[in-house]
């Protein structure tokens, strides 16, 4: 079966086709398994999830003309395991992660697949370490949630020898990709491309002085810094956030942007915020790639006020999810700058607060599934991103940059 790209694929397609080699886009998946472990019904949680969604058993090619994915049928994915319990400590930490993060950096072949690979890593008989591999043009962040929620009922369902209580997908991705090519066809999206022309014309690609323009993205490693909203500032932000009837995104977006411009000395500001792309209740159970980088900018004047502020960028937030549907690479072209083409990314800073679906209940089957933090040391879609991460009642900030 083959179907059109999706129009979040194009870009990524395009970016594959220049550097097949750049691990840049490679999306893996960490978890920590602490509690007895049935080994083989994992493996067939990640099968049957491959088998459930045709996203990742899909490859990509153009043969001559426009590029299509297709989609083959399920096959044996690739599955490795390790035991590393007879390491120490120490080395065994050292072992596992360097293990991890040289799967995360192999490349995929979009043209071949397959695109989703695992890896097993066990540090003794109650903990063990999952390393699961895809690629963006496949995946994004809500797809993680999606694949988490769904591998522990499969595994509790395997391990129980039950049926799993999954429902059956609505849609498939490239249901999705063939309703959007003929929107596009019909000339529907005409009006949200603009929006984005008017938005974006005049305005500056970069922001922050000292840009690093030469550097290829794979000698450019990312490094990252974290730092703490503590619970009592995180209420207030939530309090305040309701008083000015905006989100508490909006509220650390505006003040993101406002650091920005202090910092680079610039009054027009253009910050990348990501989108769903899910705005079809259909496409929430689905894995695949539908997120898209959205550029939101904000232009400070003399003596502005911090009201002024707050709700010039809720406008511009809710206008852009409005349009949400135009691909960065097309809004791009509206961007009328004379800046050095060769800089690492189109849009030089973005800003996230996750709010992705529920994962659901950390255990299955007396088996505990913990995220397992763990920096690759890719680049990031931006030179300088911050990611908010609720943490309890505080918020965990990262600051990724080059």
């Amino acid at each position: 079966m083959r179907a059109p790209l999706a129009l979040p694929q194009q870009a990524l397609w395009l970016a594959y086709q220049l550097n097949p080699s750049n691990p840049a886009s490679n999306r893996p998946v960490f978890l920590q398994l602490e509690g007895p472990l049935h080994r083989e019904s994992l493996r067939r949680g990640v099968q049957q999830i491959q088998s459930r969604h045709q996203t990742l058993r899909t490859v990509f090619g153009s043969g001559g003309g426009d590029p299509v994915q297709v989609i083959q049928p399920a096959s044996e994915i690739p599955w490795l395991e390790a035991d590393l319990s007879g390491l120490s400590a120490e080395s065994q930490q050292q072992e596992a992660q360097q293990r991890l993060r040289d799967e995360a950096l192999r490349p995929f072949d979009l043209e071949q697949g397959p695109l989703l690979r695992g890896l097993l890593l066990r540090l003794s008989p109650e903990r063990h370490l999952l390393g699961l591999f895809t690629h963006h043009i496949v995946f994004d962040g809500w797809s993680e949630r999606v694949l988490i929620r769904e591998l522990k009922e499969l595994y509790a369902a395997f391990a129980e020898n039950r049926p799993a209580q999954l429902p059956e997908l609505p849609i498939q991705y490239a249901d999705f990709a063939a309703w959007q090519a003929e929107r596009l066809a019909r000339g529907e999206l005409e009006a949200q491309a603009d929006y984005w022309r008017r938005q974006l014309s005049g305005a500056p690609s970069a922001a922050l002085p000292g840009a690093r323009i030469t550097r290829s993205l794979q000698d450019a490693p990312a490094a990252v810094c974290r730092l703490e909203i503590p619970p009592e500032l995180t209420r207030q932000v939530r309090e305040f956030s309701r008083r000015e009837r905006v989100t508490p995104f909006m509220t650390l977006f505006a003040a993101f942007q406002l650091l920005l411009a202090r910092y680079a000395g610039k009054d027009d500001i253009l910050t990348g915020i990501p989108a769903a792309g899910r705005s079809q209740l259909e496409t929430e159970p689905l894995i695949g790639c539908f997120m898209n980088l959205l550029p939101i900018r904000t232009r400070f004047r003399e003596a502005m006020s911090g009201r002024e502020l707050l709700s010039e960028v809720r406008q511009a937030v809710l206008d852009a999810f409005s349009n949400q549907e135009v691909p960065l690479s097309t809004a791009a072209k509206f961007l009328q700058t004379r800046e050095n083409p060769r800089r690492l990314h189109v849009l030089q800073t973005m800003f996230q607060l996750r709010n992705l679906p529920d994962a659901g209940a950390p255990e299955a089957a007396g088996l505990r599934f913990e995220p397992y933090p763990l920096d690759t040391g890719v680049l990031d879609a931006a030179d300088l991103s911050l990611e908010v991460l609720p943490q309890g009642e505080a918020l965990l900030c990262r600051l990724h940059f080059v």
